[in-house]
């Protein structure tokens, strides 16, 4: 009996179609708004409110970012594929500066400034997986995420100077139309980026 290759063997499977792709991310936003709208039904009136332990979990978020940042900045070297580490360093490390800063202000529209730009602005960074690979990316990668980094913390200290300039988010308890648009934007691009990042890793079948 003639005996498969190893080849053979250690095939990887066929890419997955694009309508796969289309209901994963489809099932992810179906499973999230209707979380939202039956807790809202069930539960119109919970509210739990602990500002230690959002201090606290916030500030693993942002330091879980920052590490994230640190590993993937130190694990590349400039080659055509390092576009796609750096637009995801950049994404994390501005998150991690904006939840960082939201885990200290007191509940408010600065608050929700802060963590409304966390969502848009990292999702924006995320959605740039787009245009990779990307030679001037690759080759110039590390230094946008220095000034992302700049960039994010000027944002956020010239925010926290002047509050009272920024946009009315939070109104009679509820969201106002502008934390609700910022924070619709910052899923939707991050709803686009994870279509990037599945086509990505359906082609090259590699965990990270």
């Amino acid at each position: 009996m003639p005996e498969l290759s190893p080849s053979t063997n250690t095939a990887n499977p066929p890419p997955a179609s694009p309508r796969y792709h289309l209901a994963v991310l489809l099932a992810i936003a179906v499973f999230a708004i209707s979380g939202t709208f039956f807790a809202e039904i069930l539960f119109p009136d919970l509210i739990f409110k602990n500002e230690t332990l959002h201090t606290f979990l916030e500030s693993i978020g942002a330091v879980s970012a920052l590490t994230l940042t640190i590993m993937i900045m130190l694990s590349q070297s400039g080659q055509d594929d390092s576009s796609l580490a750096f637009v995801s360093a950049a994404g994390l490390i501005c998150m991690s500066v904006f939840d960082a800063m939201h885990s200290i202000v007191p509940p408010g529209s600065l608050f929700v400034w802060l963590r409304s730009s966390s969502t848009f602005l990292g999702g924006f960074f995320f959605a740039l997986s787009w245009i990779t690979p990307n030679h001037w990316l690759a080759r110039s990668g590390k230094r946008m995420v220095w000034l992302v980094l700049l960039m994010a913390l000027l944002l956020g200290l010239a925010s926290m100077w002047f509050a009272s300039s920024l946009p009315l988010m939070v109104s009679d308890g509820q969201f106002t139309f502008a934390a609700c648009a910022i924070n619709f934007a910052g899923g939707l691009l991050f709803l686009a980026a994870s279509a990037r990042y599945l086509k990505l890793h359906d082609q090259s079948r590699q965990l990270q």
